[in-house]
């Protein structure tokens, strides 16, 4: 698939049928307006070499759901066949950080509205995994904070912070998924239902 030179996955989404079959492209604000249309996404968990789970805090200058903090990096790639590409992509541009053995655990479809900014999140959502093999440098514009958590730290953030409305809904899919009930993070990361609050 060859895509047009102006596309960039930092303003453009490919909107998605019941089937997950790939349609048009479309600005990202568009996609999230009057109740949204539904997008192609993906969220990303990056565990450092001792398996602690990177979190980010979203910039306060994100259009919709700033300053919370969520997964390790989120975006929208163009098509079903460059997810792992565009993720990758994203991960250097909001955190610089190279990733190791990106894997793909599922997939899991959402609707969450944000009163806030009065924008909808519907997304088919490529939930990804992967080692972080580089220093984390967070782009300012892109991320306010970050945080390498334990499983019990996470229990604690999310219960002392504000955290995305998708957040319970992808670590879910990652936790029960059976690629990531076979990776090497899965004995410090059991699902239990103290983890998906």
């Amino acid at each position: 698939m060859t895509l047009e030179p102006d596309l960039d996955i930092r303003r453009h989404v490919r909107l998605v049928d019941d089937a997950s079959s790939d349609l048009g492209i479309v600005d990202k604000l568009h996609a999230h307006k009057d109740g949204g249309v539904r997008h192609r996404a993906f969220s990303v968990f990056m565990f450092s070499l001792d398996r602690r789970l990177l979190l980010q805090q979203r910039a306060a200058t994100k259009y919709h759901w700033p300053l919370v903090w969520s997964n390790s990096c989120c975006g929208h790639p163009l098509s079903k066949s460059s997810v792992l590409g565009d993720a990758a992509l994203r991960l250097q541009q909001e955190l610089n950080v190279q990733a190791i053995d990106l894997t793909e655990a599922g997939t899991v479809e959402y609707r969450f509205d944000d009163s806030a900014s009065d924008l909808t999140e519907w997304e088919l959502n490529h939930v990804l995994f992967g080692t972080i093999g580089s220093t984390v440098a967070p782009n300012p514009d892109e991320v306010a904070a970050t945080e390498l958590v334990t499983p019990q730290q996470l229990r604690e953030a999310c219960a002392g912070r504000n955290v995305s409305a998708w957040f319970s809904t992808v670590l879910d899919t990652l936790l029960t998924s059976e690629v990531f009930l076979e990776s090497k993070f899965s004995s410090e990361w059991q699902p239990t239902q103290g983890d998906r609050q």
